[in-house]
């Protein structure tokens, strides 16, 4: 299966089971919601109320415990901070009765909340009486007077008074209750019941899903890595020059096609090695006009060998001229300069050529001189050997040394000869 393959069976399975928690989802919500549209429509409006009248009582009650506080006794910014807080809670449980008192109530639903109504009128006398203590308190300078304030307030809320709110609530509470029975208390148990199987579906299926995500992931990921660490395993030691190793894979995913080509990689620059090895050993056996066959070879690798068999070219070539230049001089038959370019030590190497047909030359002209002259009788010619270096220099010196030995017994014979021819017979040789 191809890796593209097993991927999306993988995230199609995962979509599937994200699908099905959708799903699930959706059909359980819409059953909550149809158990709410219920308590909305049937049960009225009440519940609303009531709960948010009793939240109010309940931060009223924090308000008025707050404020009795004695550290917050001359803050001006704490305490109308506090009531206003205060009036803001009292207008919205005022609110909230006034919305509660337009419903129609049953009659054991209106006695509860005339009950109700009895301690919330206690609670409002009760406020009452704490703000205008605190007032007091605010007015007065004299701090035992404000102790003492402050120590009345406490009592309010920590004597006999201090249960006006519980009882309050409580009453409040007894009004919830009654309504929740009277009105639907089967639907809303039945929307906690669809609610807590929905969760207890959806938890379960996300389990699921997480496991078998899991699952897939470590049976893709185990599958890939394994395949890409013999693959890196094999490239290192490409790297390091170890040609020998190939990439087996028995699956028929991409990464067959990948040991394939690493191993077409392998096998074309064991070939190169083996090309290259082949140009050495045949330069070291002299046999200098052995070329590597690029033709064997595909694009870089094919231009590495033509570049090699250009590299020889450049390189024999100016040996090749050298070796024919050296031979020619070799048998006497001395060639005209090279006059090809060439470029660093080849041209240095022309150069020396040059210079040596140049003093082979010299050489071969001051012999030839001094041979025509001898044939011309000009016993007194001689070479100047300046113009000559090295052996050369020494040859012709020793042409001249030696003409001058030949020369000077053929003097001395042509002066006794000269005395003899005028009748002096005294005249004898020396040398």
């Amino acid at each position: 299966m191809k890796i593209l393959a097993k991927l999306l069976v993988g995230f199609l399975a995962v979509a599937a089971l994200c699908g099905v928690v959708g799903i699930v989802g959706v059909t359980q919500f819409g059953r909550m919601i149809q158990s709410f549209d219920q308590v909305e429509t049937e049960t009225i409006p009440t519940l609303t109320t009531l709960y948010s009248l009793s939240a109010e009582v309940l931060r009223i009650k924090g308000i008025v415990r707050s404020v009795v506080n004695p550290l917050g006794a001359g803050d001006e910014v704490f305490i109308k901070r506090q009531k206003d807080n205060f009036e803001a809670a009292r207008a919205a449980q005022n609110k909230h009765i006034e919305n509660f008192e337009k419903i129609t109530m049953v009659k054991e639903e209106e006695k509860l909340w005339e009950a109700a109504r009895e301690q919330l009128n206690r609670a409002k006398a009760y406020n009452d009486s704490i703000w205008a203590l605190v007032d007091q308190a605010q007015k007065t300078e004299d701090p035992e007077v404000r102790g003492t304030l402050y120590a009345q307030l406490y009592e309010k809320i920590n004597g006999d008074e201090r249960t006006i709110f519980d009882d309050y609530i409580a009453d409040i509470q007894k009004v919830i209750d009654f309504d929740l029975s009277y009105y639907g208390q089967e639907l809303l148990q039945q929307s906690q019941a669809s609610a807590q199987s929905g969760q207890t579906i959806l938890v379960g299926i996300t389990v699921l899903s997480f496991l078998v995500a899991v699952a897939l992931g470590i049976l893709l990921g185990s599958s890939i890595s394994r395949s890409l660490r013999k693959a890196v395993a094999v490239l290192d030691k490409l790297a390091d020059g170890n040609i020998g190793d190939r990439l087996a894979v028995k699956s028929k995913d991409e990464f067959r096609q990948v040991a394939a080509s690493m191993n077409l990689v392998a096998d074309t620059i064991q070939t190169l090695i083996d090309e290259a090895g082949m140009l050495t050993k045949a330069a070291v056996e002299g046999r200098l006009a052995t070329r590597g066959s690029a033709e064997k070879f595909k694009g870089g690798y094919k231009e590495i060998v033509a570049g090699v068999n250009a590299t020889l070219d450049s390189v024999i070539g100016p040996l090749n001229v050298a070796a024919e230049y050296v031979d020619k001089i070799s048998q006497g038959a001395i060639p005209a300069k090279i006059t090809d370019s060439y470029n660093g030590d080849f041209n240095v190497i022309k150069n020396n050529l040059n210079t040596c047909i140049d003093a082979v030359n010299t050489l071969v002209t001051d012999a030839n001189m001094l041979a025509q002259a001898a044939v011309e009788g000009k016993l007194q010619t001689r070479a100047d050997a300046s113009k000559h270096q090295g052996d050369f220099r020494k040859i012709v010196d020793g042409v001249n040394q030696t003409l001058d030995l030949v020369i000077t017994p053929i003097n001395e014979t042509i002066a006794i000869l000269k005395h003899m021819a005028e009748g002096d017979l005294t005249a004898s040789m020396t040398g």
